[in-house]
C-alpha cells in the first residue's frame, strides 16, 4: 500500500510516494536498491504508522546511505573528500575558512569543512545547514581575495538538509581549465 509523503516537524517532505511501475523497475534493473527498499518496508509497514521519531531516524540512516554511496563514487573516480582532521598543517594552512593565528573558522557558514584533491588542485568545500543572503559578503569577499566560489545543491554531509559550497584558487582552476581545453 502507498503512503503519501507528509511534512514531518522540520517542515521536510517525509515518507514515499512510488509508483508499483517504478518500483518493479527499480528491482529488475538495480537489485541492491531494491533489497534495501524491500528492508525499509518490511521494517517500517506503512509509513503513517511509525512514530515522527522514528521517521527521523529513517531519514538519517537514509542520509548516510546516500552519504556513504557519494563518498565511495568520489573514491572510485580518485577525488576521494578528506575531512579537515585527517589533513596535514601544511595543508591546512591553506584552507580559506580558517584563521590561521587562531585556528577556529573565519564564517560561520564554515561547518563540515572537506577537501578533495582533483590533480593539482586543492577543492575546499563546507557544507553548512543554512545559508542565506546575509552570508553572500563574505563569499563575495572570498571571490575578491582570488578565490573561485560555487554553491552547489546538497551536501553530502546530511543529504537533503546541508548545501555545498565549493571554493579553489581562481588561477589554478584556470590554468587547470586552459590544460583540459588544449588537451580535448
Amino acid at each position: 500500500m502507498k503512503s503519501k509523503p507528509f511534512l514531518d516537524q522540520f517542515g521536510c517532505i517525509t515518507g514515499f510516494y512510488a509508483r508499483p511501475s517504478y518500483r518493479t523497475k527499480a528491482r529488475e534493473d538495480h537489485p541492491v536498491a531494491a533489497r534495501v527498499f524491500d528492508a525499509i518496508e518490511a521494517a517500517t509497514g506503512d509509513l503513517r504508522n511509525v512514530s515522527g521519531h522514528e521517521l527521523g531516524s529513517l531519514s538519517r540512516v537514509g542520509a548516510s546511505l546516500v552519504q556513504a554511496a557519494t563518498h565511495e563514487i568520489y573514491r572510485r573516480i580518485g577525488h576521494p573528500l578528506i575531512r579537515l582532521g585527517d589533513l596535514s598543517m601544511r595543508t591546512m594552512k591553506k584552507c580559506p575558512f580558517l584563521d590561521k593565528d587562531v585556528w577556529t573558522v573565519k564564517y560561520h557558514f564554515a561547518d563540515h569543512i572537506f577537501l578533495r584533491k582533483i590533480d593539482e588542485r586543492l577543492v575546499w568545500i563546507v557544507e553548512p545547514y543554512h545559508l542565506s543572503v546575509d552570508d553572500m559578503p563574505e563569499l563575495i569577499a572570498l571571490e575578491k581575495a582570488g578565490w573561485s566560489v560555487s554553491v552547489c545543491g546538497s551536501g553530502n554531509y546530511f543529504p537533503g538538509r546541508t548545501v555545498c559550497i565549493e571554493v579553489e584558487r581562481a588561477d589554478v582552476l584556470a590554468r587547470w581549465s586552459d590544460r583540459q581545453r588544449k588537451s580535448a
